[in-house]
């Protein structure tokens, strides 16, 4: 197999399994192959449905996840939509885009704050 051969079967295997091809697959792909097979049996063994998780409940972690990480947002839409499609409720995927919100901020705050007090006798 060489080595156009190889990128493009791990891509199509990604596509196949997580129905999405990133940019960093592409690029991995094509720099380190071997590294983004490793990361991608990481992922697959950590979201695969055997992990005690229900499917609707893995979906809406996933959700959280890449909120806080400022991922896609169209690929967060993609795990909204799967958990809704697995049985959560539409009022449970705003629940956990607002719990981001509230944990967002308060990192923000406690930031602002340590910045604002930094220096400062303790009061």
């Amino acid at each position: 197999m060489t080595d156009t051969d190889r990128t493009a079967a791990i891509l199509e295997d990604i596509k196949a399994r997580r129905g999405y091809v990133l940019p960093l697959h592409r690029f991995m792909a094509g720099s380190d192959p071997d590294f983004l097979e490793t990361y991608d049996r990481f992922f697959t063994l950590a979201t695969d449905n055997h992990n005690g998780l229900t499917p609707d409940l893995k979906e809406l972690v996933l959700l959280a996840i890449d909120l806080c990480l400022g991922i896609n947002p169209e690929i967060a839409g993609k795990h909204a939509q799967r958990a809704v499609e697995y049985g959560a409720t539409e009022k449970q995927t705003l629940a956990v885009v607002e719990l981001v919100a509230l944990g967002l901020a308060a990192k923000g705050l406690n930031a602002g704050v340590a910045a604002l007090t930094s220096g400062r006798p303790a009061s």
